[in-house]
């Protein structure tokens, strides 16, 4: 393998590389401290505040002027870095996939603001499938051209309609009934991305166009989603130890999804713990699961009579 002379110096040098870092921090701070204002903003966004409450940020991702040139004052900063350090790393999460390249250049608490650059694609037959995720998104377009499919959902049907973009384009989308798709770009397509994601998401799913039907879902919270995946593989592991912590979980306020999941595995690894867990949920006054949960009760005293001598008793978790 070829390492260049210039990696293996930085590789060698621990004063280049606190010179490289400096460098970068340095960087970071001049561009925090020029846009404190947006910065501030974005940390009130992500904190509830209504976008039209903040005006530097509502500015920043609507003014097409203010747009470019809050994205060019980026790119100048951090490219003056690179030519003065080219070995230094800009420290911003970054992504790339077919066609797209995505930059977060600022984020707090579930909002984020983010570059996103496609590269030249045909415009195609529309996509047979779309994906909805909860969270707000503010878009304007900064250069390029291309074509957007808006993808909603409304009184159960699927409603698509098509929108030309061009520098100062903008597209707003909320909650999760409704997306968007990047169909077809000229050359390249730059868009600034305002987006933030609420405290307790709803589930993403992705549905069938044509027929409306849903194919998956998956959860939108990054918590409750570890929190599943945990559940799993402990239920794969046969933990029967960990039936009342799991039972705990179902009777919280987490996520109804989540404790619903809680419920199955509970039940599998200690049908006590679990059905005293189910039978509390359905008796709850104003539980939003007592209804499935009854259901459910139901349906397991059916198919074992044994379990109706359990239903008086108290959860044991």
């Amino acid at each position: 393998m070829h390492i260049d002379d210039r990696i293996a110096a930085l590789q060698g040098s621990p004063a280049l590389q606190r010179r490289c870092a400096d460098a970068a921090d340095t960087a970071i701070a001049r561009w925090r401290e020029e846009n404190q204002a947006v910065l501030l903003d974005l940390q009130k966004f992500a904190q509830g505040a209504a976008l039209e409450e903040l005006p530097n940020l509502a500015w920043t991702v609507s003014d097409p002027r203010v747009a470019s040139s809050f994205v060019d004052r980026w790119v100048s900063v951090f490219c003056t870095l690179l030519r003065e350090e080219m070995l230094a790393q800009v420290p911003f999460r970054h992504s790339q996939s077919d066609k797209l390249v995505t930059m977060q250049i600022a984020t707090t608490d579930g909002a984020s603001l983010s570059l996103l650059g496609y590269e030249a694609m045909e415009a195609a037959h529309s996509a047979p499938t779309a994906m909805f995720v909860d969270r707000e998104i503010h878009e304007i377009v900064i250069a390029g051209k291309g074509q957007a499919r808006r993808v909603s959902i409304e009184n159960q049907q699927i409603i698509q309609t098509c929108e030309p973009l061009v520098a100062g384009s903008m597209i707003k989308l909320r909650g999760s009934k409704s997306t968007r798709q990047i169909e077809g770009v000229e050359g390249r397509l730059v868009i600034l991305q305002l987006s933030r994601v609420p405290e307790r998401p709803d589930l993403s799913f992705t549905v069938d166009i044509a027929s409306g039907r849903v194919l998956r879902r998956a959860c939108g919270n990054k918590s409750a989603s570890r929190q599943e995946m945990a559940l799993a593989v402990l239920g794969a592991m046969n933990r029967s130890d960990a039936a009342a912590t799991i039972a705990r979980l179902a009777a919280s306020d987490a996520a109804d999804h989540l404790r619903w999941e809680a419920v199955r595995h509970a039940l599998a690894l200690d049908p006590v713990q679990g059905f005293a867990a189910l039978h509390e949920i359905g008796n709850s006054p104003h539980e939003r699961l007592a209804g499935p949960a009854k259901n459910l009760t139901d349906s397991l005293v059916a198919a074992h009579p044994q379990l109706a001598r359990m239903e008086t008793a108290p959860c044991p978790a």
